[in-house]
């Protein structure tokens, strides 16, 4: 009879540890923010609502904005890891003094369907649906297409064929190595066998530095010197501009480069 106590207790155990692994999955991999928390309107800024399909079919939201001086110019504006289009707003919005723009929600993030992040590597699929809408609805407007990525939607962009309809990519503080940005998010929740047993099994994960040098069109990074990483990629006549730059200057210099 004890055997059999020791038993259910054993099945117990083994299921309390099922159900506390599938918790801690589900917040490694959901990671979404849903809904937006402020829109265009709320910077006296006129927008579109619009809805558009991924590569792969899944429904996406996202805001266009004419720009306020006629620009053949749009720049896809795309969110960072926890954050939706709205968190884009205040860092972005005086963009379309000369240029249109195209904030979307990741698949899983604020008014797009989804429920999953696959932390940038299927997010592609999204920035490609964003490009073909703009192509189909929206060509006058786009007769040049930017990208403006904030951390993990760079992993978006470094999945991109080479021959993609872009001109430009801008990349605000990008994550550089996929790999240890979810073995840390992992590390937050306890999971510190993620990195090995799940990633180097599942997702193929590349440093971008070296996945960016294949691509044609022009690459921009934004950074400062607390980004290590990124900033030992760069040539060291360049650190000191950077440094200069994140201070608040790199907008009106990145607006002279992108419409020059």
């Amino acid at each position: 009879m004890i055997y059999l106590y020791l038993f259910a207790g054993f099945l117990v155990v083994v299921f309390l540890f099922y159900k506390w692994l599938d918790f801690k999955f589900y917040f490694i991999f959901s990671g979404t923010k849903k809904g937006v928390s402020t829109t265009p309107e709320d910077f006296k800024v006129f927008y579109e609502p619009i809805y558009f399909k991924s590569l792969d079919g899944i429904d996406l939201s996202g805001w266009f904005i004419q720009s306020q001086n006629e620009s053949e110019i749009t720049v896809i504006i795309a969110h960072g890891y926890g954050q939706n289009k709205s968190d884009m707003l205040e860092e972005t919005i005086d963009f379309n003094q000369c240029l249109n723009l195209f904030y979307i929600d990741f698949r899983g993030y604020g008014e797009s369907k989804g429920n999953f992040t696959s932390y940038g590597l299927y997010e592609s699929k999204d920035i490609i649906g964003a490009i073909n809408f703009l192509k189909n609805f929206r060509e006058d407007f786009s007769k040049k297409i930017y990208i403006y990525a904030s951390s993990f939607a760079s992993v978006s962009v470094s999945q991109l064929n080479e021959d993609e309809n872009i001109n430009m990519v801008i990349l605000n503080k990008p994550v550089i190595d996929l790999k240890e940005f979810i073995k840390n998010t992992a590390g937050k929740m306890s999971l510190w066998f993620v990195s090995d047993f799940f990633i180097k099994k599942y997702l193929k994960c590349k440093r971008l530095d070296l996945e960016f040098r294949r691509f044609k069109f022009p690459v921009v990074f934004l950074t400062d010197g607390s980004d290590i990483k990124l900033f030992d990629l760069i040539d060291s006549t360049q650190k000191d501009k950077i440094e200069k730059d994140a201070k608040g200057l790199w907008k009106g210099k990145l607006l002279q480069r992108i419409i020059s």
